[in-house]
């Protein structure tokens, strides 16, 4: 059974849903719900690494299987698609540890893993990396409880449910337990963001009817002790636990019983391994944000006596070619008062560098016209051509600062509240903004 659904929520915060299965058959609902956990992030640039666990390459990386001992399964991780992440690598394995299958009987038999394996969900890629147990021992010198004549499953009842009855009441008891446990993944930079977690255990059982589909003729049976979400098929019951999460121990109880008129070796399930605990631990994805091309350490804008000061410090600077420096009067439209180039080395640097600005206050023409007319009133040496060509520079840059002069005069003789940004321009010309910051009135 799959559950979807959809949050929402403010940036930089995290959700928490409770989902619920509810059944008429069920008769404890209390347990059958799960809770996730959704990280709402600002939507900004970045890239998404995906990591899945191959079956295959994990049951290679594993050491063979202790039959009454405590093992290790290596999950072998491998990057599919995205940026490495760098402590990962291109691969990297998640250690699953396995306890020996526990007596809790007392008949003095020994329960025995069979064997690591791989399991074909239909597909040609496999799915799930398996642990086997030796189902044989599990029907040697049964409980006398579990050696019976047991009614089919009832109509509307998921097997899982009707075994966990029969467990429950005592119609039939538990042969033992073991534990999984499983490990973490390598420690991620802080800037990368586990986006999703994605794991489960899926525990196969198996059962078959008696000729007369009246009776079930055998049959073993393996749960989790937290009731899992389950969905029935005909003579077979897949049982989830969800979530499975990194880093955490599960405990398992198992059963094996079977109708007295029954023999082991009437049926190849009895002497064989049967997939059992199925480590579906698809895949890993990890989000990480698009480094900026500046990273701005602090920013502030003052009114002075000769202007709007800008301050500003970079803590790093990439490619970077130069700052455009902007007013407002309402935060929102913004106008360029003035450009500083990058002092980083190619547009380059590690170190923080430290800028100011000052826009000045209107009056920059008048003493630009007068600089102008005393150049020309000393050309007494220059020819009269280029005296002239002197004069339509000089002009055109009076025009252009008469315009830009026009822009900016009115805000900087704002009396209210402004309102200061930069634009960092790349060399490719690609633009960012830093924060809004409030100019404070300092004269």
């Amino acid at each position: 059974m799959r559950v979807k659904g959809m949050v929402s929520g403010a940036a930089n915060t995290q959700i928490l849903t409770t989902a619920s299965i509810l059944s008429p058959a069920d008769d404890d609902p209390s347990n059958n719900s799960t809770t996730f956990r959704t990280n709402i992030i600002l939507p900004v640039a970045g890239d998404t690494t995906i990591y899945r666990m191959d079956a295959i390459e994990s049951t290679l990386a594993s050491l063979p299987i202790v039959p009454n001992g405590n093992g290790t399964i290596n999950l072998v991780f491998k990057l599919v698609s995205g940026p490495v992440i760098p402590s990962l690598g291109t691969t990297f394995t998640v250690p699953v540890e396995y306890s020996p299958l526990m007596n809790r009987t007392g008949n003095g038999v020994s329960y025995l893993w069979d064997s690591i394996g791989v399991y074909y969900d239909g597909a040609s890629v496999p799915d799930f990396l398996t642990i086997e147990p030796n189902i044989a021992t599990f029907f040697t010198n049964l409980p006398a409880s579990n050696v019976k004549t047991i009614p089919k499953v009832p109509d509307g009842v998921s097997s899982d449910q009707y075994f966990q009855q029969l467990l429950a009441d005592n119609t039939i008891e538990p042969l033992g337990t073991f534990k999984l446990k499983i490990g973490s993944y390598p420690v991620i930079p802080e800037e990368s963001t586990s986006k999703l977690e994605w794991a489960a255990i899926y525990l196969h059982n198996n059962y078959n009817f008696a000729h007369n589909e009246t009776d079930i003729q055998w049959g073993h049976y393996v749960s989790a002790l937290v009731q899992p979400v389950t969905s029935n098929i005909v003579g077979f019951t897949t049982t989830e636990i969800v979530p499975v999460l990194f880093d955490n121990s599960y405990t398992y109880r198992f059963t094996a019983f079977k109708n007295i008129d029954v023999t082991p070796s009437s049926d190849e399930n009895f002497t064989a391994g049967f997939n059992w605990a199925n480590l579906a631990y698809g895949q890993l994805s990890f989000w990480t944000p698009q480094a900026l091309p500046v990273t701005f350490a602090e920013f502030n804008a003052s009114r002075t006596f000769d202007g709007i000061l800008f301050e500003w410090t970079t803590s790093s600077e990439t490619g970077n070619s130069h700052f455009e420096l902007e007013l407002s009067a309402d935060g929102k439209k913004f106008v360029k008062v003035g450009e500083v180039i990058s002092k980083a080395e190619s547009g380059n640097s590690s170190l923080p560098l430290s800028y100011s600005f000052i826009a000045a206050l209107p009056g920059g023409v008048a003493l630009f016209s007068g600089l102008a007319l005393m150049l020309l009133g000393a050309g007494g040496w220059m020819h009269r051509r280029n005296a002239a060509f002197v004069l339509v520079v000089l002009a055109g840059l009076a025009l252009g600062i008469m315009g830009c002069s026009k822009a900016t005069e009115k805000l900087l003789d704002h009396k209210e509240q402004l309102f200061a940004r930069i634009t960092q321009v790349d060399k490719d010309g690609t633009r960012s903004h830093s924060t809004v910051v409030k100019v404070i009135d300092k004269r």
